[in-house]
């Protein structure tokens, strides 16, 4: 886990960066697609593993058109009204109920099945989204930058934290590897890099606006 966790940020960290600083609007979008799709596809795998193929694809394909209403090929100018992906995301829950209510004799656990596949937008491409708006603000790139630091900080903290001091269970029943130490190293860790990060990258702003 200690090696995998390395290498992985060593492959993947200069790659967003390329993408974040040099790739442009279409990459950035492209990458982001990718993200979904792979975080869609793990989430499905994980609150319904007895999802097939093709269901997790719809989900991908829904996720992904929920996720490009957030934008267009183009540069801030064309940026989508910040009320097109609620309009995008009310027409997919119509299509999505309106196939289950055609399906519905053929889906054993439906309103299980309906509970994941709605969270699984709600949860994964509506907040993914917002970081193609974040990378169109002003020094938008920075902050998307010092967001993904923050949570590669916390993650990193929580694991370290939690490996070392960690003895008392934080929900076994959900995550049993999850610990209070954990939580207070990831959050010490985020806040710290965070300020640090924040002062360097983003040096208008305040400790209080970080």
């Amino acid at each position: 886990m200690h090696a995998r966790r390395w290498l992985t940020a060593l492959i993947v960290l200069p790659l967003l960066l390329v993408v974040l600083f040099w790739g442009g609007h279409v990459f950035f979008v492209l990458l982001l697609l990718v993200v979904n799709g792979l975080a869609q596809w793990e989430f499905l795998g994980m609150f319904g593993p007895e999802a097939d193929t093709v269901r997790r694809l719809k989900a991908i394909i829904l996720g992904s058109v929920l996720l490009l209403s957030f934008c267009t090929a183009q540069r801030v100018t064309t940026l989508c009204n910040p009320s097109g992906p609620l309009f995008v995301l009310v027409g997919i829950l119509f299509v999505l109920f309106l196939f289950y209510l055609i399906a519905y004799s053929h889906i054993p656990d439906l309103s299980r099945d309906l509970m994941v596949n709605v969270l699984g937008l709600l949860y994964i491409p509506l907040l993914l989204g917002h970081f193609v708006w974040l990378r169109y603000l002003s020094d938008g790139q920075w902050w998307v930058f010092w967001l993904l630091m923050v949570i590669m900080a916390g993650d990193t903290g929580a694991f370290y934290a939690g490996r070392t001091w960690g003895k008392t269970k934080l929900y076994p029943e959900v995550s049993p590897g999850k610990t209070w130490a954990g939580v207070a190293g990831g959050t010490a860790a985020a806040v710290i890099v965070g300020a640090a990060l924040g002062r360097w990258a983003l040096p208008g702003m305040s400790l209080a606006g970080l």
